[in-house]
């Protein structure tokens, strides 16, 4: 691997995904569902989710979307390759306040495909906000999409990142705390 340098350790990683927590919290919305987007999503997901205190109003759901732009490279592929389909039953979306969890928004256009698929399957979904760990708007915006609801951090747009869940195809999600790959 190329050498890399380590922007954020695990504890300021830990801090966006219990700043996200806190405001999914203060939301207050009934009948939350969670969306991980597989692979990167699971670790920020499963960081938000277990910092929030549910009530039983709150009734959440939990569900993963298998997408992936960027495969084995550096650079990300044209579009989007779904690689596994949503784990859930399409009725349990209906009239849900869905959150759509990712590791990252540089294009904008995983988490435009995502909702699009979740609006095409239950068209009665109550609402769909999107949380990211890291976000690239110099790159977001350059394609015209629009910011995530909420990002823990926004991060350089020439930055290829790994760690917390991200990679470089499978590897590399392992290292705790974000780091930034020298190509």
């Amino acid at each position: 691997m190329n050498s890399c340098n380590q922007i954020y350790t695990e504890q300021e990683v830990q801090g966006f995904c219990i700043d996200l927590a806190k405001q999914i919290q203060d939301l207050n919305q009934e009948k939350l569902c969670f969306i991980s987007i597989l692979k990167g999503g699971l670790y920020f997901a499963n960081e938000v989710i277990r910092n929030i205190d549910f009530t039983e109003k709150q009734d959440p759901v939990f569900g993963y979307l298998g997408l992936s732009s960027y495969g084995n490279e550096f650079e990300p592929e044209e579009g989007v390759k779904i690689t596994h389909g949503i784990d859930l039953d399409y009725c349990i979306l209906n009239g849900r306040n869905i959150w759509i969890l990712d590791d990252i928004s540089d294009r904008g256009l995983t988490l435009k495909f995502a909702e699009e698929i979740l609006w095409d399957i239950q068209p009665n979904i109550s609402s769909i906000k999107t949380g990211v760990m890291l976000d690239k708007p110099q790159v977001r915006n350059s394609y015209g999409f629009r910011a995530p609801d909420f990002s823990g951090v926004e991060v350089s747009k020439d930055d290829f990142l790994i760690g917390s869940g991200m990679g470089i195809g499978e590897n590399y999600r392992y290292l705790k705390g974000i780091w930034q790959v020298n190509k």
